[in-house]
């Protein structure tokens, strides 16, 4: 990601008017607007199998899967766009259809992102009373690290089982790695 400008600190208002000038999807995170890097091949095949098996699962029931074009926002402000998202009810849309209660927040990280997925990003993700999990998925190995509410805050899990599966209540969806990772390796990281 790199910023369109770095010494000035830019409102909502500035955000929302370069993000309707444009194809590119841009984040706003503390005053600054980012142009948010497209996906490597395997990449992108992570988020369509992740939505390939929660679209099929989560079919007539109370939550849907979104794609990474859904603009999201957390209550200290931060404007972006994870790489899936599902809602579990009714969308709670804010300004230009922004979410603002996720259920589950997917990213796929690399080297460019990683830093900051796991540490800023997944901090002001965790502030979304809404949200119940954040799923950090490696590109270059079976690896996804599985954030999770407790009652009590947040809790972690490291699942690098090709073999094994994620969990996810709600939206009470069975993820088997075996098929987030399907095809995955054939590709050119």
């Amino acid at each position: 990601m790199s910023s369109v400008a770095r010494h000035h600190t830019f409102t909502l208002d500035d955000y929302f008017a370069v993000e309707a000038r444009g194809v590119d999807k841009h984040e706003l995170w503390d005053g600054q607007i980012l142009l948010m890097a497209g996906g490597s091949a395997r990449h992108n095949a992570l988020c369509a199998n992740f939505l390939g098996v929660c679209v099929p699962a989560l079919r007539g029931g109370a939550c849907r899967a979104l794609s990474a074009d859904q603009r999201i926002t957390t209550p200290d402000g931060l404007y972006t766009y994870a790489d899936a998202t599902l809602v579990c009810g009714p969308l709670d849309l804010g300004r230009e259809q922004t979410l603002r209660n996720p259920t589950v927040l997917v990213e796929v990280l690399s080297d460019a992102t990683r830093a900051y997925d796991r540490a800023e990003k997944l901090h002001r993700y965790q502030q979304i009373p809404s949200l119940r999990h954040v799923l950090l998925i490696e590109q270059a190995r079976v690896d996804v690290e599985h954030w999770y509410r407790e009652a009590t805050g947040w809790a972690r899990t490291v699942v690098t089982d090709p073999d094994g599966a994620l969990r996810l209540e709600p939206p009470g969806l069975t993820v088997p790695l075996a098929e987030l990772y399907d095809g995955v390796f054939d590709l050119a990281p």
